[in-house]
């Protein structure tokens, strides 16, 4: 199953590069997101009736994280390649334990410390790149991840008081019509037309 999750979010930004050929930026977060929504929404139809204003609230939030996030990929996607933007997101692996520091005012164990250091310290070994000589599309991508990382911790803190599945389908809605209010006045809107799109 985990492979087929990496392989799953590894292929969606080949398939976004791909988009990007004949849809605009808004427009192809705004296609994904809406297909996710309706895909899920009747998967889980009766949770999403029973749901609390709580659990629509945390859909919100997270739904807004998460338009910034896929619109940052998207467009960082014009000016990096497919593998530097997947690589560039794996970042939130190690900004997350930061985060947290900032969140409970404690420090990791000292195995997650070293974890956390082996991991940013691999990624910078393995970009080569310093802040100076990152392209525009990187620091979208190192801004995804950061977004990423407080949506990671919004959904821990959310875990307990909401109902988490259905929060994430909202989340998929509220995040389609905030791509939607960008896409219609400020692109031209189109569906696919070849099945290649």
């Amino acid at each position: 199953m985990l492979i087929g999750a990496v392989l799953a979010v590894s292929s969606s930004y080949l398939l976004t590069k791909l988009g990007m050929g004949s849809l605009e930026g808004f427009s192809l977060v705004a296609l994904r997101l809406t297909t996710a929504f309706i895909t899920l929404g009747a998967v889980v139809a009766r949770r999403l009736i029973r749901s609390n204003l709580k659990t629509i609230e945390a859909g919100m939030l997270l739904g807004a994280l998460m338009a910034s996030v896929l619109a940052l990929q998207t467009f960082g996607l014009h000016t990096v390649s497919t593998s530097e933007g997947s690589f560039l997101s794996s970042t939130t692996t190690g900004m997350v334990p930061l985060m947290m520091i900032a969140v409970t005012r404690r420090l990791p164990k000292p195995a997650v410390a070293a974890g956390n250091a082996l991991v940013l310290a691999g990624i910078y070994v393995l970009t080569g790149m310093n802040a100076t000589s990152l392209a525009p599309g990187a620091l979208m991508y190192l801004a995804s991840a950061a977004l990423y990382g407080v949506f990671i911790i919004a959904i821990d803190r959310f875990g307990a008081r909401v109902d988490v599945l259905a929060a994430g389908v909202f989340q998929l809605g509220f995040a389609a019509v905030i791509a939607w209010e960008i896409s219609l006045p400020l692109e031209t809107p189109l569906l696919p037309t070849t099945e290649a799109e």
